[in-house]
């Protein structure tokens, strides 16, 4: 069973040509149930960095310091299962769709 983090940022850093941003958070998925998407290497938190942002974890010598996380919930499989404290889904999916008023009947 493996674990969803959401990942922010604390500050500003500028390292080797790269900058990293708090507004540049990412949620990750780790392969193993893990207490820290830093454990392992951080290797899934590198790849969503480079995948997402084009952003360079290791060249910017990033390190767990620079960042906070918290537990979104489990993944299984493919369905995850996530905090319904942390997102109302209701409230995205009537973003995404409209307001009931502007659909066809």
């Amino acid at each position: 069973m493996a674990k969803v983090f959401k990942v922010t940022p604390k500050r500003i850093k500028r390292a080797n040509g790269l900058v990293l941003a708090p507004d540049m958070s990412v949620v990750v998925t780790t392969q193993q149930h893990m207490t820290s998407p830093f454990s392992n290497g951080a290797k899934e938190l590198k790849e969503v960095y480079m995948r997402i942002y084009g952003f360079d974890y290791q060249k910017a010598c990033c390190q767990q310091a620079d960042f906070t996380f918290e537990v979104l919930g489990y993944s299984e499989g493919l369905a995850a299962v996530v905090n319904p404290f942390l997102y109302n889904t209701r409230d995205t999916l009537a973003t995404k769709i409209g307001p009931a008023s502007d659909r066809n009947p």
